[in-house]
């Protein structure tokens, strides 16, 4: 899931033998580069290097073509509001027989309370649905190590409290 406000590379394969008109409902896209590959085994090999796009595919677009046997990368800016938003074909075709797939743009995760509970400082905030949060500390501002309190914590779209033990000393 895409966080609001965030930036994403995403690539699509194009395994047909048919050039693809990919859009992203609201959200503009650059191209990165384009590479050739072919399927071995089941099993996409790319065949040369990653190539940057020519003039005329420069600037930010909301529609990519896909070509066939090509992995294109793009760069795309999460901005705007989260929800639900269609990405798909624009073949007539393809749409028409609803051959569509759903990004969701979810809202990041926002610190609501930090205190101090006797010897513990207490970190309360709501987390982004599937999303791996990972939460640090130092005790100097400006300097210092940071300490990993908890890593790979899985977001549930609600309300998480991380303590950290003996830390309001």
């Amino acid at each position: 899931f895409p966080v609001l406000g965030t930036t994403e590379v995403w690539s699509f394969i194009n395994r047909s033998g048919v050039a693809h008109p990919m859009h992203l409902h609201l959200v503009l896209m650059q191209i990165l580069d384009r590479q050739p590959f072919i399927v071995t085994n089941d099993t996409i090999v790319t065949t040369g290097p990653r190539v940057a796009p020519p003039a005329n595919e420069a600037g930010w677009k909301d529609t990519v073509r896909a070509n066939p046997s090509e992995i294109i990368r793009v760069i795309a800016r999460f901005d705007g509001f989260p929800g639900r938003y269609p990405y798909h074909c624009h073949i007539i075709e393809h749409e028409d027989h609803e051959m569509m797939r759903q990004f969701e743009v979810v809202s990041p995760p926002h610190s609501t309370s930090i205190r101090v509970n006797g010897m513990n400082v207490v970190l309360q905030f709501n987390s982004a649905t599937n999303l791996l949060h990972t939460v640090d500390r130092r005790d100097d501002f400006a300097a210092g190590s940071w300490t990993t309190l908890t890593n790979n914590l899985v977001g549930t779209g609600g309300p998480m409290t991380v303590t950290n033990a003996g830390a309001g000393r």
